[in-house]
């Protein structure tokens, strides 16, 4: 069995983009280089990091909102999870999601999860527990209602 090569963080950045409906934002470069451009880094860097809501997970997951869009129910956040933070087990009816790691390292009872690592799960795809062994920021894609259930 031969294995696929690691999607590239620009390789990562344009399917995220793309499913997002963000292909112009790429026309224009935004996003196509291997670093954000200066003046999106200081947009994301000004904004505040706001405590995630959620009646499922617990608290300490923190996210800074990029982009929405209610037309097509998808949305684009950075997610940061604290050292230590433990995520359940779960699943999602409405939405799949990408997850693209940017920083840190977050470990399930399979394998590890560090920068560079790209993945999906589609909707009913069963994933966790996740640990944070640190601090880590991750760029999180939904492509549908989000929704969590307790796998």
């Amino acid at each position: 069995m031969s294995r696929k090569p690691p999607v590239s963080r620009r390789r990562a950045l344009q399917m995220a983009a793309g499913l997002a409906g963000l292909e112009p934002w790429l026309a224009r470069g935004v996003l196509a280089g291997s670093e954000m451009p200066p003046a999106t880094l200081h947009r994301l860097k000004e904004m505040r990091w706001q405590p995630l809501q959620s009646d499922f997970f617990p608290p300490g997951l923190k996210v800074k909102a990029l982009y929405a869009d209610k037309v097509k129910n998808t949305s684009l956040s950075v997610v940061r999870y604290p050292k230590g933070y433990n995520e359940p087990r779960h699943y999602h009816k409405g939405c799949g999601h990408w997850i693209y790691y940017l920083s840190g390292k977050l470990t399930d009872p399979a394998q590890s999860y560090t920068p560079g690592t790209f993945t999906y799960a589609p909707p009913l795809n069963v994933h966790g527990p996740f640990t944070a062994e640190q601090e880590s920021d991750v760029l999180f894609f939904v492509d549908g209602t989000f929704d969590v259930f307790g796998a």
